[in-house]
């Protein structure tokens, strides 16, 4: 060591940066298990339940006890979840980022008939059908901030990605009803649009929003600034599914009617049909994944299956078997995994593994299969985020 003015000089080491890993995103899948509409068995301790499930290992790493009959979900960006227990008319609310997370309960009217979600962030908007209205839902409260009447017999929601609006799908009198989030309120006169309005998307940029009715056979193109039709295509037969694929710019509707899915060009300013897919039956979901590669089309049976499309050629490149009885299909943000939900597992073989209800993993980078069981009874709907 060397002294001077009295201090002791101490080298300094800097340490040399190995390159490490590539780190994976983290990503969670959840699938709710409605247990045949049955509580919680004090005995077994199995009742219904969210299956999480990391995605990066495709590990069941919990089951978060829910209320009676959960049928929806949404995971949000910011890794809240909400589902809508229909048999108790509450939302269960958790953060999957816990290992063992609190599960908040926020209880509605014992008549609201609770169906479906929607959320961005803390915040979501849930379907009360039989009052005509919806509940905003605040995570960080644990509580319903407040209600809005909507149009009759309320189901699907969106909302947008900028929390500045939602939308609502009225299928009793084939309207939308528009809500600002800022100012807590509906927005001018229900739009439009007829028939029976089953299922919303909206653009990542928050511009436009997509609907299609089934019984109207029509996609319907709403500015989010106006809050005004701009767009109709009709002639499509059972429409049930709208989705919308960022990275392409496009809108897949799934057409039950005609086993067909339509890809529309959906940039601004005028959307394009650009081709109309035909499939080998009669679908019951769709996934696209988000780097615009793929999309994946559920078929029900026993086994189901999904068709694996390819998006520049428009072309079916592969069949994969899944289980018995799918019923739901979700694509994992970062394009590695989708998620199918088997109600049924494969209780039809001789030594069934999981009698109670599988969920069928699909490895998109070679479109393999791996199959678990949920820990719990009748899995009825995937979310991924």
């Amino acid at each position: 060591m060397l002294v001077s003015c009295g201090d002791t000089y101490r080298p300094i080491v800097t340490p040399i940066t190995q390159p490490g890993g590539d780190p994976q995103a983290t990503h969670y899948a959840i699938v709710i298990n409605a247990n045949n509409g049955q509580p919680t068995d004090l005995n077994t301790g199995i009742g219904p339940s969210a299956s999480q499930f990391d995605v990066s290992g495709d590990t069941n790493i919990g089951n978060r006890r829910l209320g009676l009959s959960p049928v929806h979900a949404v995971l949000t960006s910011s890794f809240e979840a909400f589902v809508v227990n229909h048999g108790d008319n509450s939302v269960s609310l958790f953060t999957v980022l816990q290992s063992n997370p609190t599960i908040a309960t926020v209880f509605l009217e014992n008549n609201a008939d609770a169906t479906y979600v929607d959320g961005v962030g803390t915040t979501a908007i849930v379907s009360e059908t039989a009052l005509n209205r919806v509940a905003v839902v605040d995570a960080n409260l644990a509580a319903v901030r407040y209600f809005l009447n909507v149009g009759p017999s309320p189901v699907a929601v969106v909302v947008t990605p900028n929390l500045n609006k939602a939308y609502v799908a009225n299928t009793g009198d084939g309207t939308i009803t528009a809500i600002s989030l800022i100012d807590s309120a509906v927005q001018g006169s229900p739009i439009v649009v007829g028939g029976v309005p089953t299922s919303l998307a909206v653009q990542n940029t928050s511009t436009y929003v997509f609907a299609v009715n089934s019984s109207g056979g029509a996609l319907s193109v709403i500015d989010t600034s106006s809050n005004q039709e701009v767009q109709r295509f009709s002639g499509l037969s059972n429409p049930t599914k709208v989705v919308w694929d960022n990275s392409l710019q496009r809108v897949y509707v799934m057409n039950r009617g005609s086993n067909t899915i339509g890809i529309y060009n959906g940039a601004a300013p005028a959307i394009q049909l650009l081709r109309t897919v035909p499939l080998s039956g009669s679908p019951i979901g769709i996934a696209v994944l988000d780097n615009g590669s793929k999309f994946y089309v559920l078929y029900g049976g026993n086994p189901g299956h999904v068709d694996v499309f390819n998006t520049q050629s428009f072309q079916r490149t592969s069949t994969l078997t899944v289980q018995n009885n799918p019923v739901s299909i979700a694509a994992v943000p970062g394009s590695s995994k989708v998620y199918v939900v088997n109600q049924n597992g494969d209780s039809g073989s001789a030594s069934p593994q999981f009698p109670n209800g599988s969920v069928s993993i699909i490895k998109t980078s070679d479109d393999t299969v791996l199959n678990v069981g949920t820990s719990s009874v009748q899995p009825v709907f995937v979310t991924a985020q």
